[in-house]
């Protein structure tokens, strides 16, 4: 039998291996060291109401303690309201000095957002391990007009898509959705693309809107989504695909996608059935990928590597050069006013790269830099008179100041961009809707986010 002494050692050590500390305990936390017991931890990477107020505790010996004799302050509530969300005053409990309380959090349960509240642990019970479903933790109104989506979810996110005021995005081998307005949970697309548990490979899958519906692109099939992605979905059989589809755009009838390090340009019936390449880009152009765009029966395409935008009929045939060994492109637009091109030149002093927004001419090639200063972005996104373009941070680190942005730029060129979000460390996709601008980024504690803008 385990006496007395060894079961509260063993017990102050599963404490610090769960990262929780002892609230019974009148030294300081078990592992930290002198000076730091001095300092409370730095709680700003956690949601308001899971922080500690210091104007109700104190940190004393090495861990938090109340100001009132015998009460315990419970951190105020959060309050999901038209303009986004609020706080409560909170409130106090009686204290109990063998257990310890765990604060109340706001999580997504059954598709909602539900409020569990604050559960007080006897000092012998450790903390039960949760497998919290993925959950948007908080969304906040920083300004007027603007709504943050946080999210707790790993991995790269990728196709972000816009479909009926839901976003739509692919990460760690699965299709993910929420409500545009925050009013809903991440949930797992149910599409048949999810990585299967005995197969350790990712089903790649390039998703693209036709018609106002989602498909997505795989090597062997395309899958249509129903007017919500949720579902139902069709699958339409092609013929096997040599690679994997990088890129995907289409013009209504036809997808025509870049399969990876290739220099061809693939054409999938939307229907189904045979793919064909519709035509072969200069050699070595897809090395290191390519940006595709379509509109009125010319597909648009440009190397990374080699710089040469070209024109080619969406029914096939020899590529037309527009312009030549342009400096890296790596975003892609195009509507009736014009080719808009972000290319991006390294720097002489360093490694960030210095892009450009460009207008061209697709008859005669003529260019317009429409935006300088641009930072390894790799999006450009239109609407109406406006391109959208980001510019990611050129510090580095999580202790700086970043200074990543997305621009509203005229595609005239009549007027300087205007800066719409500033202070970043990265920014992906832009989608647009009518209400709303959509867009994903990454903060400096590498957490992804969407914001979502209200438009003018």
């Amino acid at each position: 039998m385990v006496d007395v002494r060894s079961r509260m050692q063993l017990r102050a050590a599963l404490f610090v291996l769960i990262g929780c500390t002892h609230p019974g305990a009148d030294a300081r936390a078990p592992g930290l060291p002198a000076d730091k017991a001095k300092t409370p931890p730095d709680e700003s990477g956690r949601q308001p109401w899971s922080r500690t107020d210091p104007a109700y505790s104190e940190w004393r010996d090495g861990h938090w303690v109340t100001k009132v004799e015998g009460s315990v302050r419970v951190n105020p509530r959060p309050v999901w309201t038209p303009d986004g969300w609020s706080l409560d005053a909170g409130g106090w409990l009686p204290d109990h000095p063998t257990y310890r309380l765990e604060q109340g959090s706001y999580e997504c349960r059954d598709g909602q957002h539900k409020w569990v509240p604050p559960v007080w642990y006897p000092e012998e019970l450790l903390r039960p391990a949760r497998q919290e479903p993925p959950a948007i933790f908080m969304q906040e109104r920083p300004a007027p007009g603007r709504l943050e989506l946080s999210i707790n979810q790993p991995g790269v996110l990728q196709h972000l898509q816009l479909v009926n005021g839901s976003l739509v995005w692919r990460a760690s081998g699965t299709t993910w959705m929420m409500r545009g307005d925050g009013t809903g949970c991440i949930s797992i697309v149910n599409d048949g693309l999810a990585r299967g548990r005995e197969n350790s490979p990712d089903i790649k899958a390039a998703l693209v809107m036709v018609g106002g519906r989602l498909h997505a692109l795989t090597r062997h099939e395309i899958v249509r989504y129903g007017a919500a992605a949720s579902g139902p979905h069709e699958r339409i059989a092609i013929s096997t695909l040599p690679d994997d589809p990088v890129v995907v755009v289409t013009d209504g009838a036809f997808l025509y996608t870049q399969l990876f390090a290739s220099d061809a340009i693939m054409r999938v019936p939307v229907a189904g059935g045979d793919v064909h390449v519709v035509a072969e880009l200069p050699k070595g152009a897809g090395t290191l990928g390519v940006v595709l765009a379509v509109h009125d029966g010319v597909i648009y395409a440009a190397g990374y590597t080699t710089g040469d935008l070209v024109a080619i009929p969406t029914t096939g045939g020899v590529p037309r050069s527009i312009a030549r060994a342009l400096p890296g492109p790596r975003a892609l637009a195009v509507d009736a006013s014009g080719v808009y091109l972000l290319c991006q030149r390294a720097k002489r002093a360093g490694s960030e790269l210095e892009g450009q927004l460009r207008r061209i001419d697709p008859k005669t090639g003529a260019s317009q830099v429409l935006a300088t200063n641009l930072f390894n972005g790799g999006h450009v996104t239109l609407d109406g008179a406006f391109a959208y373009v980001p510019s990611r941070s050129t510090a580095y680190g999580e202790d700086v100041e970043h200074n990543g942005k997305l621009y509203k730029v005229a595609k005239d060129g009549s007027r300087a961009p205007q800066l719409l979000i500033n202070g970043m460390r990265d920014l992906g996709p832009i989608r647009i809707d009518d209400q709303a601008i959509f867009v994903q980024v990454v903060d400096r504690h590498s957490r992804t986010r969407f914001l979502r803008l209200d438009k003018p």
